[in-house]
């Protein structure tokens, strides 16, 4: 069944299964497009439409049905004629305007000047406190959430990395706190080689305290190839040394004495750790096999560092290397400044003052021969009196003299 209505009518289609689809076009292009209705059954056609528009072979042309069929019979008040997008327009407007009706006024009241002031006030303390929280947050941080939240703020920082490590290591999750240092060789760049040498310190640390030797030794291996060999073994050394582990330290140092043997600074570097860890035999034997090994004049700095060492540590042997070295180089005005920096240390000042006279003797160049001079005036000035003071000056009065008559013949 069909229906058509001028301009935008309702077209009604029927199926068997009842079901209806209401549909709006324009009727003249329903004239342009429809085709006929074939093999339409007499006994189906309803008794509003004219039978004798049917022809002989049972085909209804859509066009030919007339615009003035009767009206589906619905209601009687319903009618065809009224606007439906007017209806909805206007429904809906009338639906919002009892909305706006029933929503309660709000009078909005001027703020006063003192008013505004507070409001700033209260704001800006508020901000401050969620500043000083967030500040709180990065210095200590509670849970993994947080760390990871600051990390990734500042991911090129070693040291929030390795505060994360200790985290898990506190509650005793060594994998968390492996697989924290694993991530964190990954994020660093290769460009911060100082923050990414630190990681591996302290995963090297990690495995020396908590996990095995077999693991250990795979991460130095490990280590050794993607770090600076001469940092690795220094860094094992100090490690090892400081949980005193003196037969792992000292085959380590061979190691690393074996490829750094002419190197000036490995030497020094495990004759220094094995004196802050008081394995004082095993740092001598390390200095005498050194001069097999440097040069004469690395030697003498490492003989004027390691009896630095010595006297740090209250050893009287000290004075004993740098009268040996000051015999050989008399020139050498650095060890002597060194010399008696260590004795006015020790509190020995009139040792000190023997030691600067005999260096005043020599016939040192004039610059060299300057530095002794301040050098005696600061001392008398900080240990001595006045006599002490005005003698000082006089020497050095006579010394200008005596160099100003030399230059003038």
């Amino acid at each position: 069944m069909k229906v058509l209505r001028k301009k935008h009518s309702c077209i009604k289609l029927s199926n068997r299964s009842g079901c209806s689809k209401f549909i709006v076009e324009d009727v003249k292009n329903i004239k342009q497009s429809l085709k006929p209705i074939k093999n339409i059954k007499r006994k189906n056609i309803p008794s509003f439409v004219n039978k004798d528009l049917i022809g002989k072979e049972g085909n209804l042309h859509r066009w030919t049905i007339k615009y003035n069929l009767p009206h589906l019979p619905l209601f009687e008040e319903f009618d065809w004629s009224v606007n439906l997008e007017h209806c909805f327009c206007k429904n809906a407007h009338e639906e919002s305007k009892e909305e706006e009706e029933h929503l309660p006024v709000k009078h909005t009241k001027k703020l006063t000047r003192l008013e505004k002031l507070t409001a700033a006030k209260e704001t800006e303390s508020k901000l401050r406190e969620i500043e000083m929280d967030l500040l709180k947050l990065e210095h200590n941080p509670q849970s993994a959430d947080q760390f990871d939240r600051i990390i990734l703020a500042n991911p090129e920082n070693a040291a929030l990395w390795i505060k994360y490590m200790a985290f898990h290591l506190q509650a005793t999750e060594i994998d968390k706190a492996r697989a924290v240092a694993r991530r964190a060789l990954q994020t660093i760049s290769h460009h911060n080689e100082g923050e990414k040498f630190n990681i591996w310190v302290a995963l090297l640390n990690l495995e020396n305290n908590y996990g095995s030797e077999e693991n250990l030794k795979s991460l130095f291996e490990e280590a050794l190839k993607k770090n600076d060999e001469y940092l690795v073994y220094s860094t094992m050394i100090e490690m090892y040394s400081s949980g005193n582990k003196i037969y792992d330290a000292e085959v380590i140092a061979k190691i690393m004495i074996k490829k750094f043997r002419t190197e000036h600074n490995s030497w020094l570097h495990i004759i220094k750790v094995f004196m802050k860890y008081q394995m004082f035999e095993k740092a001598r034997s390390f200095y005498m096999k050194a001069a097999q090994h440097l040069t004469k004049k690395e030697y003498v700095n490492l003989t004027v560092q390691f009896a630095k060492l010595e006297s740090e540590c209250g050893f009287a042997s000290a004075h004993a290397l740098y009268e040996n070295i000051l015999i050989s180089f008399p020139d050498r005005i650095d060890i002597w400044m060194v010399y008696i920096d260590i004795l006015i240390k020790e509190n020995n000042i009139h040792q000190a003052r023997n030691i600067i006279q005999r260096a005043i003797s020599l016939k040192l160049p004039i610059k060299k021969m300057k530095s002794l001079y301040s050098k005696w005036l600061n001392l008398e000035e900080k240990f001595g009196n006045e006599d002490d003071v005005k003698r000082v000056k006089e020497a050095a009065f006579q010394y200008i003299n005596n160099v100003s008559s030399i230059l003038t013949v």
